[in-house]
Formats: C-alpha cells, structure tokens, sequence
C-alpha cells in the first residue's frame, strides 16, 4: 500500500490496501523504516519526506493470520511456497530461537526466525519432497496396468488390480490426493466401484439370465435393502451422518452400490415381455419408488423412528421391474437395467439416510442442551486448560498484549466450539488488552479475588460458578513479570456469535448453515419442563422440551432444529438421486469402455453420424438453451436478491445511527442499532462499535480511494462495495456523517437465514433446470423420431424395392410434404412393377427360344449318325452286300447307342429345369453311409481305379436329400473316372470344419483342368469333354445350392482336380 500524509498525519492520496493502524512515527516521517506487528497483520513501513513537510509511506505486509483479502497476499507465504519453509517476523528484542536474521544489521528494526531444522522436521521435508514422486510412480503404474490391462483377455482382473491399488496406496497420506469424502467412505466408495465396474464388465450370455427364480430374487431383494440400511445405522458415526445433508454425497453413494450392485446380479432373472408391457412396468416402478420415498419422508417424521425392516417394501419395484424389463441382450437394455436397479436403491437409501442424518442431529443437539446454563461442563473445562497451556507457551515465546490473547484462543477449540468468553490480560489491577468475545463483563468485584488468587497459585485456576449471573467457568492464571491472563466464561444462553470479532470469523455461527438452530428460553416453574430433553415434531422442524439450571432459576430450553419444508426436501432428495444417477451411468460407461464392450450409441451405430442423432442433438440443444438462460437469470436474480437484503440491512442501520446525531459515539450506536459500525475520519478508520476490530485490524484501515474521493469532493453520500474480508463474503455500506467523517456498516452475504433462503431457492432452480434438460431431451427425441420416421419409412421400403419386393405400397393420405414424396416413390413402384412383368415375359420368351435352341442342337448331333447308318444299311441293301448281317448289327448298335445318347439328353434337360423346391424339405443324411454305398458299386469294377474313403466315425449328419446327395456323388465320381481314362486314383475326405459346416472332398489324380476353363465348368453347355453335355456339373451344383450347401473346385493341369462341398450340419432334434 502507498499512502502520502499532509502534515498532520491525515492521508492525502492513497493506494492499495492495509490493515490495523499505522504507526504514529511512521505517518510523521520520524523514522524511515519502520515495524508494526498485530495478532493478525505484520507490516514493515518505509517513509520518505516530501516537500511541503508531507510524508509518502509505503507498507508492505510480511505476514497475516487470516485470510486477508483478494489483493492482500504476505511476504511470509510467498517465501515458503518458493521456499518451503514459512519466516515468522518479530520485534529485534522478542525473537527467540537458534538462528535469528536482523534487518537492519546496524539498527535492526524487526527480526526473522525460521524453524529450527530439527530431526523430525528434516523427515517432514523429506517426505513432502518424495510425496511428488510417489505420486508420479505410483500414475504412471497405474496408467501402465491400465493400458495393459486393456490388451489382455482378462481385463476384469485388471479392474480388481486397479481397486486393490486404490485401496492399499495410502492416498490420503499424499499432499493434494485425499479421498473426496472422509477416510473409511473412501475407502468403502473405491472398493464398491471396483466390485461393481468389475460386475458390468462382464459378457452375460442369454441363457444366464435365469439363474434363479424370480420369486427368490424378490426375497433376496426383500432382506438385502434394509441388511444394508442396518449396516449403515450400525457403523456409521453420528458425527458423520449429521455432517452433511442426508449423510454426504459419499456415504449414499456407498450405499447405492452397497445394494445396486447386489441387486444387479439378482435382477437376471428377468423373463421377456413385449414393449407396451416394458413401458408400462417402467413407469410403475417409477412410480412406486416416489410414493415409497414420499411414504418414509412424511410419516416417518410423524411415526418418530421407522423400523429398518420396512425398507423390504423396496422389493416390490424390483419385482415389477424384473417382470417388466426385456430380457434379450444388448447395451440399451443392459443400461437401462443397472439405472433401473440404481434408481430403485437411490430410492431406498435417501429418505433413511435423511432419518438417520436427523437422528444424528438431535443427537448432538442433546450435547448442546447439556452446555447450557450452568450445567457442568467437562468439554469447557477440557478446553480451559489447553488455553492456558497455549498461552503460557506463546508468552515465552516473547507475546504481549491482543496478539497474545487472540494466539491463544484460535489455538484451541474454544473458537470451533462457540463458547462466548471474555479474555483479558491484567497488569496489575489494569486491563492491559481484552478480546471481547462476549458481551458479559466480568464483575469489578470478582477482578481483586481473582488477581489475588492467580497470582497466589502454582499453576492455573479453572472455577465453576453455578449461581453467577456473568460467570459459569473463570479460568485465571500468572504470566512472568507479574501480569494476569483471565478468561471469564458466563453461562450459556445462545448459539450464535454474541460479538462483532466472533461474527467476523464466523458469520454463518457453528453447525452447518443448512441444518439452522435456533434457542429460546422461557422462565419455568422447576416441574414446568422435563429434566431430560424431550423432542416434539413441529411445523418447522423438532422442538426440544427441557429444563436447564441458570443462576436466576430454571429455564424451559427450547432449542429448535430446523428441518426442510416438504417441497425443498423433496427438492433436493431429487437432485441427489439424480447425481446417484449420474454416476452411476458413467461407472457403466467406464467399465464397458474398460472391459472392451460396445457401450451403443455413438461407438456401436454411429448414432450421431445419422441424420435423426444430428436432428435430435440439435432439437435438444435448441430446447436446452431457453432452460440454461431461465436457470442462470433465476440465479442470477436469486444472488441479487441476497446482496440487495444485505444492502437494505446494512443501509436501514446506517439511517437510524446517522438519524441520532453525530455526538453519539459509535460504540453507544451499536449497540442502539445492533449492528457492526465503524466510522472513517478523513479516510482513515477512527473508531468502531467493537474497538478491538480495530486492533485487530479486522476491516480495511482506509476507506477505497474511489470512494474517499467521492465522499470529499462531496459527489456522494451514501455507496455500497462487496468485499472478502477474513475469508468471508462482506457487503460494506457507507453513508457519509458530516464533512470528514464516513459511517461503514459492515453486513455478511453468508448469514444463516439468508444462505438458507438462498440455498433453497438455488436448490429449486437447479431442479427445474435438470427437468427442463430432461423435458428438452425427451422432447428433441419425440420430434426427431416424428421428423425422421418418414424418411426411415422411405429407407426401408427402398431396400425392400432394391431386394426385389416390388408389392411395396406407402401410404398417400399424409398431407405434408412426405404425403407428395409417398406417392412419388408409389407411383415409382408401380412403374418398376409394370417394367419387371414385361422383362419377365420377353426373358421367358428369350428363354424358351434358347433352350429350344440348345435341344436342337443337342438333339441334331445323335441325328446324324443314326441318317448315315440307315443310308448305310440301305446302300449295302440295295448292293446284295454278302456281309449285310454283320454290316445290319454294327449299324443297329450305333443307332442303339445314339437313341440312349438322346434318351440322356432329354433326361439332363428334364434334371436342369426341375425346381429345388419340387424335390421335397431337406432332411438330416448320414453322409458316411450314402459314401459307403455310392462307392460298392464302383469298388466292383475292372477298371484300374484306386478309390480311398477317408470319413472318421461319428461325423454328424448333415441337411441334404439322400436321393440328391447319391447322384451329386455319382456326377462327381463320374467326372473324375473320365478323367483317370482307367488308371489312377480317386480320394474322398470328410472333415468337420467349425460347428456348423462339414466338408467334403473328392480328388482325382487324372490330367486337371486348365486355369482358363476352371471358372466355367459349372456353367450350363459347357464340357471340357466332347462327349459330354456340359449339364451334369450344371445339375451338382443346382441341388446342392437348393440344400444351403456350397461347391467349389481346385485343379492343377497334369496332377488333378478336387472338387469341395461345404454342407450344413443338421441341428440336433430337440428332445422332449
């Protein structure tokens, strides 16, 4: 900070930012360095003289206590996060320690100690050091297992590698790499996600989904819900219940899966249904869950403790939904089962863990009903103690004055626990400093006793007054040089902060700000009231009924636990299942990820690549962007809505000081206006309701220089600015009160009723945004479905057209564009329609023309020898041949043998135009046996053919017609004879290739078949014989591709041709 002073000592021109008051000599520039030290602020001062007798100062802060401000950070942090270890700054003659370091050497103005680098702490330093690496090795391992375990087969042993990881590197201990929630729920949390990622990462087969009967399911379900709830209700502190609003965001998430994921494993039982049913069941569950949770939140209040057992009534959608979900495999329906089965556990474990968070509350609200009054107080005496030990210690330590005190106090718990004190420090009979932590003074009676007795005892008193208006607990002790430290602790009557110093540090006062409590206490007769706490549902929560001892008599304590309305509690149990939910989801991507397995959508189908993903995505981003702007214009109005109450507060407390005159000191307005005042005389800050805010040096020493030149100049009477002051939210109002003179009235944004407010309205907001996100969605799907159905429509009956079904009609009473587009494709169709019957009768004719053709043709070439042996005959006839008898046979026997040639011909042609279908249904064939038999008959022979059967015993049958089979065998076998010409080898080899198709061989060590005329054989008139009719392979593979079967073939010239059946093995007959 950069000030310049006018002579007499007022700031002129100003700049930056400081706290507590500058030193006198330093604002007249009698020394031109300077050091100033509070309990919380530590500043070093450099003054130089200017002309016209005015001084410029410049402040640097070496170190503070408490969070000062956004533009304020110490020297002292500075150095230890270069350096890592934290200076402490002292006056030249109260430094203690080994190594001292002055500044400056030839007048030292302060001094600087480190930490004496002892054995313990050289560990420490040590092991901050190796935190880094360890954290690095131990990612980088983990990194590796991870990629690695993505390579191997076993990728769910991976995953439990991983969580035996988690679970046995001590993260918490690593600077930065703690647990999110506390130790144990961590834990608990990691193994439960590694058990469950383990669990979806699993590949389940169809036939494993009905492991065990439904109605066993449901009764697991029925014990397993509250088996778990009891587990929680048994081990979970009440500390850690009544922490956070239903337990915390860790604790249900443990549970969630504590029960979903046992829920998962049981919930594959579930039998098929159709969709309507699916929809329907899914929609009862939903509602079932709602009026079960509804149930436990509303009635069970009323009832007091709900029995665990009744969470069994959560069985009942898990039935339902079991009966309800499709059981066929996929990734939509494996998603929507473990969210089903996630909500349905969310549902169970919320509105308990709501109970028994209240439960925990009203258990701790039983431990503050037992501090009130002047009932015995071990905690308080506990604390006492320590406060004195502490102070003892900072005091050899060279403290004096506030700074000593307030060491003191922060150092022990009596700041956390909230107990109002007065802490004074005595030199002599004369109050050397005070920290007024409470608005009781300690009587002037009790003062000499006290002094006396402090003085008088070897160590410190600690006194229990239980008839003393102003004092329950009086802990008194001696200093060295004869001073007296007291702390005077009266009886006590609130919970809130009673004075300005304990609000600054905690404005939201101690609990949680969501779980609000209020005290009032009424004067009772002594059997007015129960002596133990009795608690009574209210309207705005549980009321206690008590009677608490106080020194003027009893009091009827009613100490009000504020519970949510129903409308906010069902708020934000939904918002929480909806991040269970959230969760959930994304633990079931991860582990499909992890595991290898298709997650749908985007990596399965490319979803958003199509058109209706692109129309949805749009759509929905279009319906989403008016809920973002009406969620954060609400919110937005909400906070200034928060700030604008601040303002008003703090401007209607500043209109009633200011209305009372400006001779009225502030400390008397304060207390006239219950409200923080502080008054800034010609920029600086003079006085304040609570003085010791200024020693502290709790708010600002000047006013904005904006502002002190808006005040003077006169262009403004009244402003507000926001603040951070002490690590809290501040709103400051001012209001000028005479010429120099400028009232501040300091107001927290973070008070208890309005965080509430502001918290439930914040709640409301953040719903009907995670609603109109999900009406957005659903519908973006409803409309990108309606928009892109036609165009599906279109798809599917073009692929039907392309697939030859020209009987496809669309409907044409649509009036919107697709209804001209419908007829269009109709009218299309019909065309195509009409073109195919006409092409059908031209190739029909076409067809008939060619096959008459080729049966003349085949039909001429018989014709002709049989013409030249009748003319034969003739001729030699008519010669008188002698031989005539023998030429007769020769010429009869040709002619013989060209009628069967013709015979074959009609025959083959007749086999070539048979339909598959007019053979009969497939049935199951015995191949090795239709082999033995086709080769008994050539086995007889003369010829000098070798023919091997290679079939291994037990081949399956296969799907075939026996008769078909035998003469695709003859054909084949045939084909191979000619090609031997007598003398060779045929082979024939069965092997089963794969589950579902046997092969079969047949190879020929006859003369091949060229690499030109390979890819013809099996086309129709095509022989490489000249006697053959090119229609018996023609014919082979006609049946066996009218069985499903496949052939094929392979030859080499000059070494043989093998020709390959793939045949479908027939299904096994099922059995009774």
């Amino acid at each position: 900070a950069l000030v310049v002073y006018a002579p007499d000592g007022t700031p002129m021109a100003l700049a930056g930012e400081h706290r507590g008051e500058v030193p006198e000599v330093v604002r007249q520039g009698e020394r031109a360095y300077a050091f100033a030290r509070g309990p919380l602020f530590g500043y070093a001062y450099f003054a130089r003289p200017m002309t016209g007798n005015r001084t410029a100062v410049g402040a640097v802060l070496l170190e503070s206590n408490l969070a000062a401000g956004d533009e304020l950070l110490p020297f002292a942090d500075r150095f230890r996060v270069r350096h890592g270890i934290l200076p402490r700054f002292f006056f030249p003659d109260r430094a203690r320690g080994d190594a001292i370091w002055d500044w400056m050497a030839d007048r030292p103005i302060f001094s600087v100690t480190f930490a004496t680098l002892t054995q313990a702490r050289w560990r420490d330093r040590l092991v901050g050091r190796g935190r880094l690496g360890v954290v690095l090795a131990w990612t980088t391992a983990l990194i590796t297992l991870t990629l690695l375990g993505r390579r191997v087969a076993s990728r769910r042993g991976t995953i439990l590698a991983l969580t035996a990881s988690l679970l046995v590197i001590p993260l918490h201990e690593l600077r930065g790499f703690a647990y999110p929630f506390e130790l144990v729920v961590g834990l608990a949390v990691v193994a439960l996600l590694g058990a469950s990622m383990w669990l979806l990462g699993a590949r389940v087969r169809p036939e494993e989904y009905r492991w065990m009967p439904l109605g066993a399911a449901v009764a697991a379900v029925a014990l397993l819900v509250p088996g778990a709830l009891r587990l929680v209700q048994r081990f979970a502190a009440p500390a850690l219940l009544a922490s956070a609003p239903a337990g915390g965001v860790g604790l249900q998430l443990a549970t969630v899966l504590l029960i979903a994921a046992p829920m998962w494993v049981l919930f594959r039982v579930r039998p098929p249904r159709d969709r309507t049913v699916h929809r329907i069941g899914l929609a009862g569950v939903v509602a079932l869950t709602l009026l079960l949770m509804a149930g436990v939140l509303v009635w069970a209040p009323v009832l007091g403790r709900l029995p665990v057992w009744t969470a069994a009534l959560w069985a009942l959608p898990f039935a339902l939904l079991a009966w309800a979900l499709p059981a066929e495999g996929g990734t939509r329906n494996t998603l929507l089962g473990w969210v089903a089965v996630g909500w349905i556990a969310a549902s169970a474990v919320l509105p308990h863990l709501w109970l028994l968070h209240w439960q925990a509350r009203l258990q701790q609200a039983d431990a503050e009903i037992g501090r009130l009054g002047t009932q015995p107080d071990p905690l308080l005496d506990t604390l006492l103690r320590d406060f004195a030990e502490r102070a003892l210690f900072f005091a050899s330590e060279g403290e004096t004055g506030v700074d000593l005190l307030y060491r003191s106090w922060v150092a022990t718990d009596l700041a956390a626990e909230g107990y109002e004190a007065r802490i004074s420090l005595w030199n002599g009979a004369t109050k050397e400093a005070e920290l007024g932590l409470s608005e009781v003074e300690l009587p002037a009676a009790m003062v000499p006793m006290m002094l006396t007795g402090a003085r008088a005892a070897e160590e410190p008193l600690v006194e229990r007054f239980a008839q003393h208006r102003a004092v329950h607990y009086l802990l008194s002790m001696s200093l060295p040089g004869g001073r007296v430290l007291s702390v005077a602790v009266p009886p006590r009557r609130r919970l809130d902060r009673a004075t300005a110093l304990a609000r600054f540090l905690d404005p939201a006062g101690p609990g949680d700000a969501s779980e609000l409590t209020s005290l009032s206490l009424v004067p009772v007769p002594p059997e007015g009231a129960p002596a133990s706490p009795r608690w009574v549902r209210t309207s705005g929560g549980w009321r206690s009924e008590v009677r608490v001892p106080f020194p003027e008599g009893p009091m009827h304590a009613h100490l009000l636990i504020r519970t949510p309305p129903p409308p906010i509690l069902a708020t934000r149990t939904l918002l929480l299942a909806s991040l269970q939910m959230a969760i959930l989801a994304l633990l079931w991507v991860s582990a499909r990820a992890f595991a290898g397995l298709p997650s749908g959508g985007v990596g399965e189908r490319g979803w958003i690549q199509t058109f209706r993903g692109r129309l949805t995505l749009a759509l929905f981003a279009f319906f989403l962007l008016p809920t973002l702007v009406f969620s954060a214009t609400a919110y937005r109005a909400l906070s200034r809505e928060v700030v604008r109450t601040a303002e008003a507060l703090a401007s209607r407390s500043l209109e009633q000081a200011v209305d009372e005159g400006p001779e009225v000191p502030v400390a008397t307005l304060g207390e006239h206006v219950r409200a923080d005042l502080l008054l800034y005389r010609r920029g600086v800050l003079a006085e304040a309701a609570s003085p010791e805010v200024i020693d502290l040096g709790l708010y600002p020493t000047w006013l904005p220089r904006n502002m002190f030149l808006a005040f003077r100049s006169g262009e403004t009477l009244d402003t507000v600015e926001q603040r951070r002051l002490g690590g809290q939210r501040y709103l400051l109002a001012y209001h000028q009160r005479g010429p120099d003179a400028v009232l501040a009235a300091p107001v927290p944004l973070v008070s208890g009723d309005t965080t509430q407010r502001q918290r439930d309205l914040a709640d409301v907001v953040l719903l009907a945004a995670l609603l109109g996100a999900a009406l957005s969605f659903a519908l973006s799907l409803l409309v990108g479905r309606a928009l892109s159905a036609p165009i599906d429509h279109l798809s599917l009956a073009a692929a039907a057209v392309g697939a030859g079904d020209l009987g496809v009609r669309l409907p044409e009473e649509r009036p919107d564009e697709f209804g001209g587009l419908y007829r269009s494709f109709n009218s299309m169709v019909q065309r195509l329609r009409r073109a195919r019957s006409a092409e059908v009768r031209t190739a029909r004719v076409l067809a008939w023309g060619e096959m008459a053709r080729q049966v003349a043709h085949e039909i001429k070439n018989p014709l002709t020898p049989i013409k030249l042996s009748v003319q034969h005959l003739r001729r030699a006839y008519r010669d008188g041949r002698p031989d005539y008898g023998d030429i007769l046979d020769r010429n009869v026997e040709g002619v013989l043998r060209e009628i069967d040639q013709l015979s074959e011909i009609a025959r083959a042609f007749a086999r070539f135009g048979t339909p598959a279908e007019a053979a009969g249904p497939l049935e199951p064939v015995d191949l090795t046996a239709v082999l033995a038999d086709t080769l008994a008959l050539y086995r007889g022979g003369e010829d000098g053919i070798r023919y091997q059967l290679q079939a291994p015993s037990g081949m399956p049958l296969v799907e075939a017609r026996t008769g078909e089979l035998k003469e695709v065998l003859i054909n084949l076998l045939e084909n191979s004879r000619a090609a031997l010409d007598g003398t060779g080898e045929i082979a024939i080899r069965t092997t089963q290739v794969d589950p579902a198709w046997l092969q079969l061989e047949v190879a020929d060590t006859g003369t091949g078949i060229s690499p030109e005329a390979l890819p013809h054989i099996f086309e129709p008139q095509f022989s490489t014989r000249s006697s053959g009719t090119g229609l018996g392979l023609a014919i082979v593979r006609r049946m066996v591709e009218g069985w499903g079967a496949e052939i094929s073939a392979e030859s080499e010239p000059g070494r043989g041709t093998t020709m390959r059946l793939r045949l479908r093995i027939a299904p096994h007959p099922q059995s009774e």
